[in-house]
């Protein structure tokens, strides 16, 4: 009985991963395979933001690589 429940579980995330892939909510990745969004350098560290809004929102500064926020 244990078994069928561990596989049930096990179904069910990966459908509902599948699912939120399909639905537009599969992360960062553009069609060409790069990630999209923007860099955004938030304390000294280098974050992928989805938009310079959010970047901005958090408290960061967006820049175009992330050697330049260590240079911070």
């Amino acid at each position: 009985m244990k078994k069928w429940v561990v596989v049930a579980v096990g179904l069910f995330f990966l459908v509902s991963a599948a699912v939120a892939v399909y639905a537009g909510c599969g992360g960062f990745m553009g069609e060409d395979g790069k990630p999209k969004g923007c860099l955004c350098c938030i304390n000294g560290v280098c974050l992928m933001a989805k938009t310079d809004a959010d970047c901005q929102k958090a408290g960061g500064k967006v820049i175009k690589v992330c050697e330049d926020c260590k240079a911070e």
